[in-house]
């Protein structure tokens, strides 16, 4: 399972909207996912990074992002129409084709078959095909997907947490490090977000992809205590079923060597995954709506 980025990726979406208020968009090319004919040996790693993301949930969350994003450009559509309702479908369809989930799979498999070792995937598979590792993921995945973004918030039921269970879940907050996850996911959703929404913008104003990258990254930076607080409280919604001394053994598993160094790559993996998409599309508004929105 990857606590990091399904956690702050529910956190980061309560904030979407409030972040969109001004957004600005970017229209430029990422980079190919790697390919190419592989030997034995090559293929049988990527069959090892294959099954960990899908006993990690990663292949679950990935396929929902399509549909996350999607209802949070509704929502704010609803809120304030910047563009007609035919754009409006257009836009929607060339979300859900640059965020195509089987090609940001690719591009994550890709990324962690280059940056874990052959040891780090053993020991990583060691702890998700575990009871405990099985039943974290099934938390996990429970609480992801469109539905769960449609629902707000996390609920201030999770406040009720006893001092001790609080501490032991602060230790695992740190030890996968949430609070960069958080401002990770938020700005990932930003760019995408923003590029969409400045699909209604004169072809000749829509800022360039550093100018938008360079603003996500400073309001995910300025929102950055509440993405923390959000984040842990979405923690504890999702681990609530656990006991402390389950807690504890999926602290011992993030603070390991290859606990580490998986919760780091999947994270930089995830961002790749979604800039590139949102790359593409940028250069598919730009290519496609160049004329002014319907009043």
């Amino acid at each position: 399972m990857n606590s990091r980025v399904h956690n702050s990726l529910a956190a980061a979406l309560a904030l979407t909207l409030v972040m969109t208020a001004s957004g600005r968009a970017y229209a430029d090319r990422g980079p190919a996912v790697p390919g190419g004919g592989r030997s034995v040996e090559d293929m049988a790693g990527i069959q090892a990074v294959n099954r960990l993301m899908d006993k990690s949930g990663l292949n679950t969350q990935l396929r929902h992002y399509p549909g996350v994003l999607l209802t949070n450009i509704a929502r704010a559509h609803q809120q304030k129409p910047r563009f007609s309702n035919r754009d409006y479908q257009v836009i929607s369809l060339m979300v859900a084709k640059a965020f195509n989930p089987d090609r940001m799979i690719d591009t994550v498999r890709n990324s962690i078959h280059t940056r874990l070792t052959e040891d780090d995937v053993s020991a990583v598979l060691a702890w998700l095909t575990s009871p405990l590792g099985e039943r974290i993921t099934r938390l996990e995945e429970a609480a992801s997907g469109p539905a769960a973004a449609a629902g707000g918030p996390p609920a201030a039921e999770a406040a009720d947490d006893d001092a001790d269970r609080v501490a032991r879940l602060r230790k695992l907050d740190r030890a996968v490090k949430a609070a960069d996850a958080a401002a990770s996911s938020a700005q990932n959703l930003q760019v995408a977000m923003l590029t969409a929404m400045t699909a209604a913008m004169d072809p000749n104003l829509r800022p360039a992809f550093d100018t938008v990258e360079a603003e996500a990254r400073k309001r995910s930076e300025q929102a950055r205590p509440l993405l923390e607080k959000l984040a842990f409280e979405q923690m504890q919604r999702i681990y609530r079923p656990l006991s402390t001394d389950e807690i504890d053994r999926y602290t011992v598993f993030a603070e390991s060597s290859a606990g580490r160094k998986y919760h780091a790559v999947v994270l930089q993996a995830v961002q790749e995954a979604t800039l590139n998409a949102s790359r593409e599309l940028g250069t598919m508004i730009g290519k496609r709506m160049v004329r002014k929105p319907e009043p």
